[in-house]
């Protein structure tokens, strides 16, 4: 006897897949949400070629970001986005939030943060980063763009780190900054060593031999040596450890 695949009505076949988002269900959505996202300098639509392989295309200034419709569709799959008109909404959107950020966006608006200089995660150094929603998103400089532009970018980015509101509390000997707001900017504090260190002496925290433990988008910690490297030894995500001398050197990532 030959086992062939179950019959399933076509009702059977949705309710198994309800969990997949359809391009064609986020073609539909698309056609109704992008108009409503398209602001000055911004352009976000469909390009349809007739090869029933239809693309997504967002551009700012110099930058772009193209996807398939039918990749973006299994990405939303992937992630576990509601196959509703809703969720595929809010996840088109969080899509072009992502989008790549543009040199004068980041000269505007960029704020200097700590995410990691190499794939291994085991150095860290300074990039921009452009606030869109909860989401901090690197700047990379464009091909061709004048070094000394990219030094002025740099150097107002760090300014607005110095303006980043930050969360601050004590657990013990340990004393933790974050932004509740956007992780990422939780690191921006550090290029004012001098603040967090009078955040500390005042809930009377003597850290001038301790070491700063970073970790990319999670709350800065500062702890006494010993106590810095067990927490970095028995939490799962990659970090560093760096004294106070150190935070003046770091590089640009």
């Amino acid at each position: 006897m030959t086992v062939g695949p179950l019959p399933m009505s076509g009702g059977l076949a949705r309710r198994l897949r309800r969990g997949a988002v359809g391009a064609g269900a986020l073609l539909d959505v698309a056609r109704a949400v992008l108009p409503s996202l398209a602001a000055p300098g911004l352009r976000v639509v469909l390009v349809d070629h007739g090869d029933g392989d239809p693309l997504l295309l967002v551009e700012e200034e110099e930058r772009s970001a193209v996807v398939a419709v039918a990749d973006l569709a299994d990405e939303m799959t992937c992630a576990r986005v509601l196959p509703t008109a809703e969720g595929i909404a809010a996840a088109l959107r969080l899509w072009v939030d992502r989008r790549p950020v543009p040199d004068g966006v980041a000269a505007a608006a960029g704020t200097a943060v700590l995410d990691w200089c190499d794939a291994g995660q085991t150095r860290v150094g300074w990039t921009v980063v452009a606030v869109r929603g909860q989401q901090a998103l690197p700047w990379e400089p464009s091909p061709g763009v004048d070094p000394s532009a990219v030094h002025r970018t740099r150097s107002a980015a760090l300014g607005r780190a110095f303006e980043v509101p930050l969360d601050f509390g004590v657990d013990g000997p340990i004393a933790v900054w974050w932004n509740g707001d956007t992780p990422l900017l939780g690191t921006a504090g550090l290029v004012d060593p001098a603040r967090m260190r009078r955040d500390a002496a005042g809930a009377g925290l003597d850290t001038r031999n301790a070491l700063v433990v970073v970790s990319p988008g999670r709350p800065v910690v500062v702890a006494a040596p010993s106590i810095a490297r067990r927490l970095t030894e028995e939490t799962p995500e990659h970090s560093v450890m760096l004294p106070w001398s150190e935070l003046a050197d770091l590089p640009w990532a």
